[in-house]
C-alpha cells in the first residue's frame, strides 16, 4: 500500500500544510510591528484560529511573585478576556515546573494532579484543557505563551511543535521590539545630553560676549567721560580766555553727542530703540543719501544709484533708516580705501532667501543693497560682523557699531539684512524691509 494512503496520512498532511501556512501569515503580520502588545496578539489570534481553541494569550512572568502580566489576549466568541495580573497559585501548583523552563501540557484539569483542586477555577475562566510554554532568558523564564480550551482536549505532537515555533518566533520579535525600544531610549537620553551640554556651551558664550559687550562699552563710554571730566576741569580753572573755554564746551557738548550716538546704536542693535515708523519714500531718501555719500567719499570712488522707475515705499523710522545706509555706505567706502565703486540700488521683493542658518521669509518687501569692489571679508568674520563691537579696524578707527545698529534696525522693522562677500573681490549688504 502506498505511503500517502496510510490511515491518517491525509489528515497529517492537512494539518502541516495548515501550520505552515499560519507559520507563514504570523511571519508577515508581526514583520514590521514594534508594538509588543499588538504583535503578541497577531500571533496569538493566527494560532487560536488555525488550532480552534478558546483562548491564546502572551504575557510576562514575574517567578519571584509567581505572576503573569496580560496586556491583551486572544478569545474565541463568548469566551472573556483574561487580560490583567493573575497568580498561578490561584490555578494549581503548575507554576513550579514553569519555574523551571517546563512546558505545562493538561489534557483535563479535574484529572491532573497539578490542576485537580483547582478545577473550578479553571473551568470558571473556560481552562478544561490548557498548555503553558515559558519563554526563557538566561535560564529563566520571563514570558508566558497559553492556550486554553473549554473543552477536554488532547494536545498532539504536531500541535505542540507549532506553538513552540510559534513561542519562538513571538520571543523573538519581542526581543527585536524592545531592543529598538532601548535603542531609542538611549538615542534620546544622547540627545539630551548632547542638547544639555549645548543650552551650558551656549550659555557660556553668551556670557563671555556679555562680558566682551560691557567690557567695550564700559571702555568707550569712559573715554568720553574722560573728555567731559577733563574740559569741566579746565573750565573751572580761572583765568581761561572766551576762545579757550568755548572749545572746551564744544568739546564736552561733541562728548555727549557721541555719547548719545553709542547708546542708540547700542538700544537700536538691542531692539530696544524707539522707533517712529511711517511710510517712507525709499528712493528719495536713497537719492539724497547717494548725493550726500559722493561728496563724502571722494573723487577716487564712483557712486552708483540705482533706482526702478516705480515709487518704492516701506513703513520704517526715517531717521533709522537714514543712519542705516550711511553706516553701510561708509563700511563699503572704507573697504574700498578711497578707490573703487560703490553701488547703492533698489528693487521690489517677493520674500527674503535664506542663507547661513537664516531661513526664507515670505511677504513683500523693498530690498536695498550696498555694494563696494573692495577688500571683501573672510569668512570668519562673517558670522561675527553684526555683534557689538566687532571690528576689524585698528583702534581709534571705529568702535564697531554701525553693522550692529543696521542688523538691530532691520529686525525691530520686521526686516532682515542680508551679506555675501568674496575676499579681494567685495562686498554686498542687502537690507530688506517690509513695503508700506
Amino acid at each position: 500500500m502506498p505511503t500517502n494512503s496510510l490511515p491518517g496520512a491525509g489528515a497529517a498532511s492537512l494539518a502541516y500544510d495548515t501550520h505552515r501556512l499560519a507559520l507563514i501569515e504570523i511571519g508577515e503580520r508581526i514583520r514590521d510591528l514594534d508594538d509588543t502588545p499588538a504583535l503578541a496578539y497577531a500571533s496569538a489570534e493566527i494560532l487560536g484560529r488555525t488550532l480552534q481553541v478558546s483562548r491564546v494569550g502572551y504575557g510576562t512572568i514575574d517567578p519571584i511573585a509567581e505572576t503573569i502580566t496580560i496586556e491583551r489576549d486572544w478569545n474565541a466568541p463568548g469566551i472573556e478576556s483574561l487580560a490583567g495580573v493573575l497568580s498561578f497559585r490561584d490555578y494549581g501548583s503548575y507554576i513550579d515546573d514553569l519555574k523551571n523552563s517546563q512546558t505545562v501540557i493538561v489534557r483535563d484539569v479535574a484529572e491532573d494532579p497539578r490542576t485537580r483542586d483547582s478545577a473550578q477555577q479553571l473551568k470558571a475562566i473556560s481552562a478544561y484543557s490548557f498548555i503553558n510554554m515559558p519563554i526563557t532568558e538566561k535560564g529563566r523564564p520571563v514570558a508566558l505563551l497559553y492556550l486554553n480550551h473549554c473543552e477536554v482536549r488532547e494536545w498532539s505532537d504536531d500541535e505542540l511543535a507549532l506553538i513552540r515555533e510559534v513561542a519562538e518566533r513571538t520571543r523573538m520579535a519581542t526581543e527585536r521590539c524592545r531592543a529598538r525600544d532601548d535603542l531609542r531610549e538611549l538615542a534620546a537620553s544622547l540627545e539630551h545630553q548632547v542638547q544639555e551640554r549645548t543650552e551650558q556651551l551656549r550659555q557660556s558664550q553668551k556670557m563671555e560676549a556679555v562680558g566682551q559687550l560691557t567690557g567695550r562699552f564700559a571702555h568707550d563710554f569712559n573715554n568720553l567721560l574722560t573728555v567731559i571730566r577733563s574740559s569741566c576741569d579746565l573750565l573751572k580753572r580761572p583765568g581761561s580766555s572766551e576762545e579757550r573755554r568755548l572749545r572746551l564746551v564744544e568739546a564736552i557738548s561733541e562728548a555727549v553727542e557721541r555719547g548719545s550716538c553709542l547708546t542708540g546704536q547700542l538700544l537700536s542693535f538691542a531692539r530696544r530703540q524707539a522707533l517712529n515708523p511711517s511710510a517712507l519714500d525709499v528712493n528719495a531718501s536713497v537719492m539724497a543719501i547717494g548725493e550726500a555719500m559722493t561728496l563724502r567719499v571722494g573723487p577716487g570712488i564712483n557712486v552708483v544709484i540705482d533706482l526702478p522707475d516705480e515709487s518704492c515705499s516701506i513703513h520704517a523710522d526715517p531717521g533709522q533708516f537714514e543712519t542705516a545706509l550711511v553706516n553701510l555706505a561708509n563700511n563699503a567706502s572704507e573697504a574700498m580705501r578711497g578707490t573703487g565703486e560703490l553701488v547703492i540700488s533698489v528693487v521690489r521683493a517677493d520674500g527674503i532667501p535664506a542663507t547661513r542658518g537664516d531661513p526664507s521669509l515670505d511677504g513683500k518687501f523693498i530690498a536695498i543693497s550696498v555694494g563696494d569692489n573692495g577688500s571683501g571679508i573672510a569668512p570668519f568674520c562673517i558670522e561675527k560682523i553684526f555683534e557689538p563691537f566687532f571690528t576689524t579696524k585698528t583702534v581709534g578707527q571705529g568702535i564697531g557699531l554701525g553693522l550692529s545698529q543696521v542688523f538691530g534696525f532691520a529686525k525691530q522693522s520686521g526686516g532682515e539684512i542680508r551679506v555675501e562677500s568674496c575676499l579681494g573681490q567685495g562686498s554686498v549688504f542687502t537690507l530688506y524691509l517690509p513695503c508700506a
